[in-house]
């Protein structure tokens, strides 16, 4: 049987550094072959005592070994497993971000063995790291830091401390999936009838699409594609690309979010000329529009075949 008592507790730079705060104690009743438990107790950072504090009779009242864990950043489930050479047991224990809690069998007569692990992290949360600290019987504090989600602690023996702090943070979301394909402006030029069908069952106003704050229809779209770009004009250039991005994506095509970006801002680029200052951002823009609409757009969908 696992007994908890769970509680809150911000710890104190000295608990987290020092450890000094961690006064240990037996909970035990009736020694190893009583049925060894873990235990969660509650205690006071300002004054380091354990609550309730240990009674009389066969609860000893010489320090033994104590671990406590911390939780950082997210909730999660701290699953512990102690290995004793008399006995094995272990217990799960629900913490909260900034919650921490003693959890130890506190017999310490023979070294120990924990394997602390975390499990069900709260969602939109991913584990960072896990950092160990111990403080040894001379009171000499080392700490180690684990990249892997699985913590061991070997030998622990009376009259050391050990502080375990798991630490998550929020995980990115995930990209949204690629969706079908894309065909560059050749395509497009030579196959009126797609743009005028697309433009009329689009998510765009009926019968146009919006480019740099202008409906442009069907034949307006074919007369600019058309238009070849004498002399690196850069508007020419930024609107063929623009047009056949947005065409991709009515047609049912997905863009990552960088392709999204670079559809917005050359929008706003279009809307009152493309200035000399602006040319190189233009061309940087239309260079990436046109990998995209070629199928070479990192995260973006391939081409149509």
């Amino acid at each position: 049987m696992i007994a908890t008592r769970n509680f809150r507790h911000s710890a104190s730079a000295a608990v987290l550094l020092g450890l000094v705060a961690l006064a240990a104690c037996s909970d035990r009743t009736t020694g190893p072959t009583g049925g060894p438990q873990l235990r969660v107790r509650p205690f006071n950072p300002g004054t380091g005592t354990i609550n309730p504090a240990p009674g009389t009779g066969n609860i000893a009242q010489t320090p033994k070994e104590t671990l406590e864990i911390c939780k950082y950043g997210s909730s999660a489930t701290i699953n512990v497993n102690e290995v004793q050479p008399s006995f094995t047991t272990s217990g799960s224990f629900a913490l909260t971000s900034g919650q921490c809690m003693i959890v130890a069998d506190f017999d310490g007569t023979q070294p120990a063995n924990f394997t602390i692990n975390e499990s069900a992290i709260q969602a939109g949360f991913k584990f960072d790291s896990a950092v160990v600290r111990r403080r040894a019987p001379n009171g000499t504090v080392t700490s180690t830091k684990f990249a892997a989600n699985n913590v061991t602690i070997t030998g622990a023996t009376k009259d050391e401390a050990y502080l375990v702090a798991f630490y998550n943070s929020a995980s990115p979301p995930p990209p949204p999936p690629v969706r079908g394909c894309t065909f560059t402006q050749g395509y497009y030029k030579n196959h009126e009838e797609v743009v005028v069908s697309l433009l009329n069952g689009g998510t765009l106003p009926v019968g146009g699409s919006t480019i740099g704050g202008t409906q442009l229809t069907a034949a307006e779209i074919d007369q600019i594609y058309g238009t070849p770009p004498k002399g690196g004009n850069a508007e020419l250039i930024l609107l063929h690309q623009l047009i056949t991005a947005k065409l991709n994506i009515i047609g049912g095509a997905s863009a990552p979010g960088g392709i999204q970006a670079d559809i917005t801002r050359a929008d706003q680029l279009l809307v009152g000329g493309i200035s000399a200052s602006e040319r190189a951002e233009a061309i940087a823009i239309s260079e990436r529009l046109d990998a995209y609409n070629n199928g070479n757009a990192p995260g973006g969908p391939g081409h149509c075949s």
